[in-house]
C-alpha cells in the first residue's frame, strides 16, 4: 500500500508573499526575473521558498522523503532543507529556529525526478525550504514536490533484534534499497491498469496508451483525442470479430471519427424480381442492358455511351456492379469541415473494408435536396433532435389551433403534450 504524502503543485501550500527571488507561475517554481543586460534575459542568482506547516496528524511522525520533479541546468543548484516540530509554530517562532533546519540534499544537474530522505528529527509538522541558485543566465524550474510520510521500511519484516536499540542507520539504509525495489514492484503492480485502455497512462511523459494501441494493431491512434483513443482501443476485440462486415466498418469509422455513421450496401437499392413474390412497379425492378451499357448495335453504339466488358454473360452484370459496392454515410455536426471529414473517413474505409469492395463516402449535413439528397435517414437530415426543455419553457414550434391563442405555449402550463392542438396563453379549452 502506498504511504500518504503531500503533493505541492501549482501553488497550494507554498508561501509566496515572502519568498524573495522566487517566482511561482504557470505551475513552476523558478528564480525571479532580473533587469536584462542588453538583449539577454536575466534571473536572480538566489531565492528561497518555504512551505506552510504540513500536518501529518501523527505525533512524533518520522517523515520519509522529499521528491522533486523539474529541470536544473548545469551550473544551477537546488538545496532542500526541512524543519520538523511537534507544535504548530508561528512565523516569528520559526524565524528563531534558524539553526534547526536540516539539509536533505543538494540537487545539481537534473532533468526529471529526484528524491532524498528527510534526515531531521521526528515531529508532527514539517516545513520544506527550497533554495534555488543560478548564474543569472539560467534558472532551475521545479514543477512538482512531494513529501512522503511516515517512514515505513522493510525493517518491520526483520526479526525484532534488528530494530532494538538505535536502529536509525539501518532504517535509513533499508529505505534506500526499498525505494529501488519499489520502483520495480510499483511498475509490476500497475501493469493490470496499464493493460486496461480505460486506465492506461496517456501523458507526454509516459504514453502507455499509444503503445497499447500499437499492440492491438492500432498504432496510429495517437493523433486522436485521448477519450476517443480509449474507446477505440477498448473496442478492438469486437472490431476484429466484425472486421469486413457492414456493421464492423460502420462502427470502426464511428469510433475513429467520433461521429454517427451508417453503411448502405448498393445491392439494396435494387428490388429484384422474385417468382410469385414480387409485383412490378412496387416490390421489384427489372434490370436491363443499362446496368453496364454493353456495346450493342442500335442501343449503346455511340461513342461515349457504351462500355467494353470482358465478362461474356450479361446476366451477371447486376451482381458485378452492385454486389461489392457500398456507401459510408458520416453525419457531420456543427463546425465540421466536410472535406476534412470525408478525407479522414476515406482513409478509415480503405483500411477496414474488404479488398474486393468499392466504397463511397458521403458526408451528411443538416440539409435535404430533392433529387440529390432526399433519402431521409440516410443522406438527408430534415431536422435534428429538439433542444432539451423544462417545465414552463416556451415551445417555439407549437401549433395553435385556437384562433384566439396568442404568443407561445408553455410545457406543463398551457400546452397539452401528445396532441396536435396547443391552447395559447390566457385561453381556456
Amino acid at each position: 500500500m502506498t504511504a500518504p504524502y503531500f503533493r505541492l503543485a501549482r501553488r497550494p501550500g507554498w508561501r509566496v508573499s515572502d519568498a524573495p527571488g522566487v517566482d511561482v507561475a504557470d505551475g513552476e517554481v523558478r528564480l525571479a526575473a532580473a533587469p536584462p543586460v542588453g538583449e539577454e534575459e536575466r534571473f536572480a542568482t538566489e531565492g528561497d521558498l518555504v512551505t506552510l506547516a504540513l500536518d501529518s496528524g501523527l505525533p512524533g511522525c518520522v517523515w520519509h522523503r522529499v521528491v522533486l520533479t523539474g529541470e536544473v541546468p548545469l551550473g544551477c543548484q537546488v538545496e532542500v532543507r526541512t524543519l520538523t516540530t511537534d507544535a504548530d509554530l508561528t512565523e516569528a517562532e520559526v524565524a528563531l529556529l534558524g539553526d534547526r533546519w536540516v539539509t536533505a540534499g543538494l540537487v545539481g544537474e537534473l532533468d526529471g525526478a529526484w528524491d532524498a530522505l528527510v534526515n531531521g528529527p521526528s515531529g508532527r509538522y514539517l516545513r520544506l525550504r527550497l533554495t534555488l541558485r543560478g548564474d543569472g543566465m539560467l534558472t532551475p524550474a521545479l514543477r512538482d514536490a512531494e513529501v512522503h510520510f511516515p517512514r515505513r521500511t522493510s525493517l518491520a519484516r526483520l526479526p525484532a533484534v534488528f530494530s532494538s536499540g538505535d536502529s536509525g542507520f539501518l532504517d535509513r539504509f533499508l529505505a534506500l534499497t526499498d525505494t529501488v525495489r519499489a520502483s520495480v514492484t510499483d511498475l509490476l503492480e500497475s501493469m493490470p491498469a496499464q493493460l486496461n485502455p480505460r486506465a492506461a497512462d496517456a501523458g507526454d511523459h509516459r504514453d502507455f496508451l499509444a503503445w497499447l494501441g500499437g499492440w492491438v494493431g492500432m498504432g496510429d491512434v495517437d493523433a486522436l483525442p485521448v477519450g476517443r483513443q480509449r474507446r477505440l482501443i477498448a473496442a478492438a476485440p469486437d472490431l476484429y470479430r466484425r472486421r469486413g462486415t457492414p456493421d464492423g466498418v460502420a462502427r470502426h469509422a464511428a469510433l475513429w471519427l467520433g461521429r454517427r455513421t451508417a453503411v448502405l450496401e448498393h445491392y439494396k437499392l435494387r428490388r429484384w424480381a422474385v417468382t410469385n413474390g414480387a409485383r412490378l412497379g412496387d416490390a421489384s425492378v427489372l434490370f436491363g442492358p443499362d446496368v453496364v451499357r454493353r456495346l450493342k448495335i442500335g442501343e449503346f453504339s455511340a461513342i461515349g455511351e457504351f462500355a467494353l466488358v470482358g465478362v461474356p454473360s450479361p446476366r451477371t452484370d447486376p451482381f458485378r456492379v452492385f454486389a461489392h459496392a457500398f456507401t459510408l454515410f458520416v453525419y457531420a455536426t456543427d463546425g465540421d469541415d466536410a472535406e476534412t471529414l470525408a478525407a479522414a473517413a476515406r482513409r478509415i474505409v480503405a483500411a477496414v473494408s474488404p479488398a474486393h469492395c468499392t466504397a463511397t463516402v458521403c458526408v451528411v449535413t443538416a440539409t435535404a435536396t430533392v433529387g440529390v439528397r432526399a433519402r431521409v435517414g440516410l443522406d438527408a437530415v430534415v431536422a435534428g433532435p429538439p433542444p432539451p426543455g423544462r417545465v414552463g419553457d416556451p415551445v417555439g414550434l407549437a401549433v395553435a389551433a385556437d384562433p384566439r391563442s396568442r404568443g407561445k405555449s408553455s410545457i406543463g402550463i398551457d400546452a397539452r403534450v401528445g396532441t396536435r392542438a396547443l391552447i395559447g396563453e390566457g385561453t381556456k379549452p
